[in-house]
């Protein structure tokens, strides 16, 4: 908490000018940026180490326990974790601060900075905004997941209050567990790339095997949902949600996408792939459905699916 209060003085104050003007380009205003409680590491190796162990007692091992500072090459001290970026405040599903991530605002790699895994802080049963969007989850019957904070704050903004995003790391089981306790459906909403193509390939498992059923929503010319949000508003958001692929109807596509259907190498592949995927379906019924589906869907017997 004390740290959090460090970020967001040095949003507000001069030092944070560069970050301010970064927010505002992002379209967030002065009530967005307090709201949300983001706050600014100043580009220095020990402003926030210097704040908590001079102004508070901490120790500086104390403060590398909770992932706030590092230690130096061979042992020589500690510096800042975050230096420089955008902070967000990470609060558990009881609205408990147990973390920050930062994110650069001059185009510097990496783009994120992720806070390490401490004894309050498990980055496998972390959800970003859970605390905010449970009551939406339950009222939608779903769950939104993306993959960027600014995705899941912009999708917010443009009313679904039921996005949620992971923390620098795949989506597990204990997320999955996580998201049934509030809704029973999940809609994966990750960038088109293919390394988003790759996550929701690593998501599908896990999320079919705890019994959710799960869409697939794709933006239209390669934008990651918050370009989408920002440029198009609520209506193209909910537009691309409302037109999310099914499992089957998602599979076909990717099929069709990632292999040569004419060939008997290629129709085995995609066959692999697809099974791969509906045997984590709980149901029978689902899975007697989705096979007669993507057996139309690929030209395949419906009796070999």
């Amino acid at each position: 908490q004390l740290a959090h209060e460090w970020f967001v003085s040095k949003l507000t104050g001069p030092e944070g000018e560069g970050a301010r003007r970064y927010l505002t380009g992002r379209g967030y205003d002065a009530d967005d940026v307090h709201s949300l409680g983001l706050g600014f590491s100043t580009n220095t190796w020990d402003g926030l180490l210097r704040h908590l162990v001079g102004q508070h007692g901490f120790q500086p091992q104390e403060l590398n326990e909770a992932g706030l500072v590092v230690p130096g090459q061979e042992g020589r001290g500690f510096y800042d974790r975050f230096r420089g970026r955008v902070i967000f405040p990470i609060r558990d599903s009881s609205g408990r601060l147990i973390s920050f991530a930062g994110r650069s605002i001059d185009g510097s790699d990496p783009k994120y900075i992720n806070g390490s895994e401490t004894p309050v802080y498990d980055k496998g049963k972390t959800l970003y905004r859970l605390h905010d969007a449970s009551a939406a989850m339950r009222k939608q019957g779903r769950a939104v997941v993306v993959e960027g904070y600014f995705d899941a704050i912009s999708l917010a903004r443009a009313g679904i209050g039921e996005a949620v995003a992971v923390c620098g790391t795949a989506l597990g089981q204990a997320h999955a567990r996580l998201l049934r306790r509030w809704a029973p459906q999940v809609v994966l909403f990750l960038d088109t790339d293919d390394a988003g193509r790759r996550a929701v390939h690593r998501a599908l498992p896990v999320l079919l095997a705890e019994g959710l059923a799960v869409r697939i929503a794709t933006t239209p010319g390669g934008k990651d949902p918050d370009d989408l949000a920002r440029q198009g508003g609520a209506a193209a958001v909910e537009a691309a949600l409302a037109t999310a692929d099914d499992l089957p109807a998602y599979l076909v596509r990717e099929a069709h996408r990632s292999f040569d259907l004419r060939s008997l190498d290629g129709r085995v592949a995609a066959m692999e792939m697809v099974l791969g995927h509906l045997m984590h379906l709980e149901s029978e019924l689902a899975r007697a459905e989705a096979a007669s589906r993507v057996a139309d869907g690929l030209g395949f017997d419906d009796g070999i699916v």
